[in-house]
């Protein structure tokens, strides 16, 4: 199954060469990196970077996260599809559990959660309950069992992508 990872990022120098190593050392296809407007030497990095695998679009300004991530929804090629931050919340190797779910559940979309598992992150306490209450509303609204709805990580078919058809970008 080929792995097309999407990378929106934005003023992430301290970040992105670390990521990428990281990435790079899972089972990718492609990794589609859209940088958002940079102000910082994030760009340059991105340049100057030397491997078939990555493929790098910029915005001439910042739109935001969504449209970056719609950017790059319009360049990938493989099977699947997950969204990736650049700001190391997330560690790469959890992919893996993604995509055996997707394949041995025949899942269309795998959502990660930052509430389980052996560590997550300290969220604030109204954010916390901010998440809560808008996830319990959207497994109401559609009848699903999401524990986080804003976590970073999506794993979806592309075949997901293809029924939905991604806003034009920028």
């Amino acid at each position: 199954m080929k792995v097309s990872v999407i990378i929106p990022v934005y003023n992430e120098k301290e970040n992105i060469k670390v990521l990428l190593e990281e990435v790079l050392k899972q089972d990718v296809y492609e990794i589609i990196i859209v940088d958002d407007g940079s102000t910082d030497s994030t760009r340059e990095i991105l340049k100057s970077l030397e491997n078939p695998k990555i493929k790098v679009f910029f915005h001439d300004r910042n739109y935001g996260k969504g449209s970056a991530v719609r950017t790059a929804l319009t360049k990938v090629t493989g099977d699947v599809i997950i969204i990736q931050d650049a700001d190391l919340e997330y560690d790469p190797s959890d992919w893996k559990e993604m995509v055996r779910l997707i394949i041995e559940r025949d899942a269309d979309v795998v959502y990660g959660s930052r509430f389980y598992g052996a560590s997550h992150r300290v969220l604030y306490f109204y954010h916390f309950l901010g998440n809560k209450l808008i996830t319990y509303l959207i497994n109401i609204l559609f009848n699903m069992t999401f524990s986080d709805i804003e976590v970073c990580y999506k794993m979806l078919r592309r075949e997901v992508l293809e029924k939905i058809k991604p806003f034009k970008s920028k």
